[in-house]
């Protein structure tokens, strides 16, 4: 048995110092290079537009008193006022501002997942370089990268949720403790904050935040003396989420909301209404079903599967080890949570992959702390690491090029139609905000060859046909048009 777990040695980890911070160097930069780029050749969408036009004559200060009072999420209302200082196209000035801004925060992403599953910050080795390109390129990969590229109000909106989700559950990965009383300000803001990132997530964390508690006592792990001394700085987070939940679900936009446009009910994703039909096609309706959403229901077994995994290596070959299984019961319970609360909401296909972004999120980081676990406990010999470095940062530079090239594609094609969107000034709320007297069916981009990187068009909402998800399946119930 072997009492710890194997440490990269010293000739492995420094064999060639130079050579192996050059790579990572490189590999650190491209992803920052990635969406600088992507948000500066990316055109606003018709949603974008829409919004924009919709706060063209209102204060900034009117504009978050419409949204609070509408939507109250943090991420809707940084987006209502990013957009009110966009242009379509890049320019100087605010319209820069944001565009950097949103790049900024899809960058803090991929560093802060990188940061949550090596508990450490990255640094210029081979192992954690694999962690940020994986994290990256899985999401690029993945049905959620038309969260980085389809809309700002897309990344505007759930890109700040998980970057809020990640930096709230930092200091309870690490255990941080409480050194100044800036650090206890901050804690209660970023709960706040967090707190307003969704109207799921947060709610989701306080029901295993209780659960763990509940169970630490009833075993006499710990008690409440112990839990306020070693958790000052988590529970002042907590004190600040309870305050941000309380600012969501306060103005009853929601439960309007829930009504609204997104307010049909869709067979493929509650079961209620498969058994409303008629009794032969039951069994149909159940496949279909089973096939629409089975993709979201894979965390389970997956999940399952790592915790047994690290279970049985370490009951093999590591002896009193602490594992990450806490870890992987909470993202499971997490995803059980979150899947489960959103199952009984109605919702259409297009909300699909946006709206479960933090599933994906928390299964890339499940898989991903795995990974770190097995590099960590049985350490692969130099070369191996920087050819897997070197692979990874290859692909991310097909991505950037395939980015590049679809969108540089794209801005040639529609470039010189933008001047037909303008503001009907005769509009009233049920009307098109944004005059278009022509069909703009042939300005749906392309997508990327490789990647499948596409943005909306800003010249009306969006056709996809019978397949919206970026891979073409799955039925899409469209939008009622008004």
């Amino acid at each position: 048995m072997i009492s710890k777990p194997h440490r990269l040695t010293q000739h492995t980890k420094h064999a060639h110092p130079k050579r192996e911070r050059i790579i990572c160097s490189i590999g650190y930069i491209i992803i920052p290079l990635f969406f600088l780029t992507l948000y500066l050749i990316m055109y606003m969408s018709y949603e974008d537009i829409y919004q924009s036009y919709a706060g063209s004559s209102s204060s900034t200060l009117d504009i978050i008193n419409v949204t609070y009072h509408a939507l109250p999420r943090i991420g809707e209302l940084y987006q209502r006022v990013a957009v009110h200082f966009m242009d379509i196209s890049t320019s100087f000035g605010l319209n820069l501002c944001f565009r950097i801004i949103t790049a900024i925060l899809a960058i803090l992403l991929v560093y802060l997942a990188s940061f949550f599953v090596l508990k450490k910050r990255p640094r210029l080795q081979y192992k954690d370089l694999a962690i940020f390109l994986g994290f990256f390129l899985i999401c690029m990969i993945s049905e959620v990268s038309e969260v980085f590229t389809f809309r700002f109000s897309y990344a505007n909106n759930y890109i700040i949720a998980a970057v809020l989700t990640i930096g709230f559950l930092l200091p309870f990965r690490l255990h941080s403790k409480t050194k100044s009383i800036w650090q206890i300000i901050g804690m209660v803001m970023l709960g706040v904050l967090f707190g307003m990132s969704t109207e799921i997530g947060p709610l989701a964390i306080l029901i295993i935040f209780s659960v763990w508690a509940c169970i630490k006592l009833a075993k006499k792990q710990l008690h409440i003396k112990k839990i306020l001394q070693s958790y000052k700085m988590q529970i002042f987070g907590i004190i600040g989420m309870l305050i941000g939940i309380a600012l969501v679900f306060s103005t009853g936009s929601l439960f309007n909301r829930a009504g609204g446009s997104y307010g049909e009910y869709y067979d493929y994703v509650s079961l209620f209404d498969v058994f409303k039909k008629d009794s032969a096609l039951v069994l149909y309706k159940l496949w279909q079903h089973a096939w629409f959403n089975m993709r979201y229901l894979m965390f389970t077994p997956l999940i399952i599967g790592i915790f047994i995994t690290a279970e049985a290596l370490i009951s093999k070959y590591i002896k009193h080890a602490k594992s990450n299984h806490p870890l992987y019961l909470c993202i499971l319970a997490f995803c059980v949570i979150y899947m489960g609360a959103s199952c009984q909401l109605k919702v259409l296909d297009d909300l699909y992959p946006r709206y479960f972004f933090l599933i994906y999120v928390a299964i890339f980081v499940a898989i991903l702390t795995f990974i770190n676990f097995l590099i960590s406990t049985f350490p692969p010999r130099e070369k191996s690491l920087r050819i897997t470095s070197n692979l990874l940062l290859i692909l991310s530079g097909v991505a950037f090029l395939d980015m590049v090239f679809a969108f540089t594609v794209y801005r040639t094609q529609i470039n010189n139609q933008l001047y037909k969107i303008q503001l009907n000034p005769n509009y009233t709320n049920t009307e098109e905000i944004v005059q278009i007297t022509e069909d703009y069916s042939h300005t749906t981009m392309i997508p990327s060859p490789v990647f499948r990187f596409a943005q909306l068009s800003p010249f009306d909402w969006g056709d996809f046909g019978d397949n919206y998800l970026k891979y073409g399946y799955g039925p899409q119930k469209k939008l009622p048009k008004n």
